[in-house]
């Protein structure tokens, strides 16, 4: 049971470390999709596709390196991808564009805006996985209010230090936008980086006023416990 219960309480760090990633990544998918709204379907061609294995944390993978060509606005216009994850076939494909030819997607606006949602809804399931979780240990496994103490001093620190780091991003995302505001990659690149640092700044906003709030109500419990008068 013991070991039952030093599980559970991994299990709610890993499920909140999870559910933090997959709504950045449904976060970002939604601007994506959001983004890519007015793109235009075009017929595109993946022609010199070269598949390699490359090492990646300690594992072999295959990537794709491909040449695409579309034709648009009266030229042709050509995109040399690299080191691709998804497995592409040389010939015809259908491809998003916009209306600058500088992005390309291969999927609809939708099928982007549907990954985001599907994302979003695992990382609010294993949210409230994580929280029933944690609330089960602490109930069977109360902390002393001294330690409870010391650990919302930790909380604020850190929720400061990650606020802290959030605005050097973002300083960092208007500083890149501002030199690079021609390359539209760059540009939408450095936008998704802002929307995690914003995301960030906010969380980290609300856990420091959350802690605070506790810290306080635990203080003058503890006070009141040792017949301390403040």
């Amino acid at each position: 049971m013991q070991l039952f219960d030093f599980y559970r309480k991994r299990v709610s760090l890993l499920c909140f470390i999870i559910a933090a990633t997959l709504l950045f990544c449904g976060l970002v998918n939604l601007h994506s999709s959001v983004r890519s709204s007015d793109f235009e379907k075009m017929s595109g061609e993946i022609s010199n596709l070269k598949a390699k294995k490359v090492l990646h944390h300690g594992t072999y993978v295959t990537r794709y390196d491909y040449l695409l060509t579309w034709y648009a606005d009266g030229e042709y216009h050509y995109r040399q991808i690299r080191e691709q994850v998804d497995k592409r076939e040389e010939g015809k494909i259908d491809i998003w564009v916009s209306a600058d030819n500088q992005e390309i997607r291969f999927d609809t606006s939708k099928q982007i805006a549907k990954k985001a949602y599907i994302a979003i809804a695992f990382a609010l399931l294993l949210g409230v996985i994580g929280i029933i979780s944690s609330v089960i240990y602490r109930k069977k496994h109360p902390e002393t209010t001294a330690k409870r103490i010391e650990k919302l001093e930790d909380i604020q620190i850190y929720s400061i230090l990650s606020f802290v780091f959030s605005l050097f991003g973002e300083v960092f995302v208007i500083v890149t936008i501002n030199i690079n505001h021609n390359q539209k990659q760059i540009y939408y690149g450095m936008v998704d980086l802002g929307i995690l640092c914003g995301v960030i700044a906010v969380i980290s906003v609300i856990t420091f006023i959350v802690a605070r709030n506790k810290y306080t109500i635990s203080t003058k419990k503890q006070c009141k416990k040792n017949n301390i008068k403040k």
